[in-house]
């Protein structure tokens, strides 16, 4: 989902555009937020904006003019949310931060964890058909001898030519 608030710049989208596309990186107009930091960090200011229950109350409420939706900075301003004290928020971001760096550092995990699997998919087949899988038995035929006798059974076994009738 894209975000409505970057905290490193202090302009939001203006919400318009199609309903599919609402809120996000198509819209080209933006309402700059001015806000008290004595009330309210940049940071949780973003993580508001950009949470299900402040975003789809908005995404609700746009009204749409030729298949353009829009709210305007009047709307915007409507917007009521509570807010903790900066303390309470500072501890908020705090712990979403933590929670966002475990996401990153398991998302990493994973990335590392498939490409090595992967090799070691490639490992394992290459093992496989070169028979270092499982201890060998001195006493099994080789397989070059097994594909001689196999070839020679697929050899085509000529026929006697059967006697043409022509009537």
């Amino acid at each position: 989902m894209a975000t409505l608030f970057d905290h490193r710049n202090p302009f939001v989208p203006r919400i318009q555009g199609a309903n599919a596309l609402f809120g996000r990186k198509a819209l080209e107009l933006r309402i700059k937020l001015r806000v008290d930091q004595e009330r309210i960090l940049p940071d949780f200011l973003h993580m508001l904006l950009n949470a299900p229950q402040t975003r789809l109350p908005i995404e609700r409420n746009a009204r749409s003019t030729s298949g353009v939706h829009n709210i305007n900075s009047g709307e915007a301003k409507a917007i009521s949310v509570e807010l903790p004290p900066i303390d309470e928020q500072r501890q908020i971001m705090t712990a979403a931060d933590d929670a966002f760096q475990k996401i990153v550092d398991l998302e990493n995990w994973c990335d590392t964890e498939l490409k090595r699997s992967a090799f070691l998919r490639q490992s394992i087949l290459k093992d496989a058909f070169a028979g270092r899988l499982v201890p060998q038995d001195p006493a099994d035929e080789p397989a070059s001898a097994l594909l001689a006798r196999i070839a020679k059974a697929k050899k085509p076994t000529k026929r006697p030519a059967e006697s043409c009738r022509h009537e």
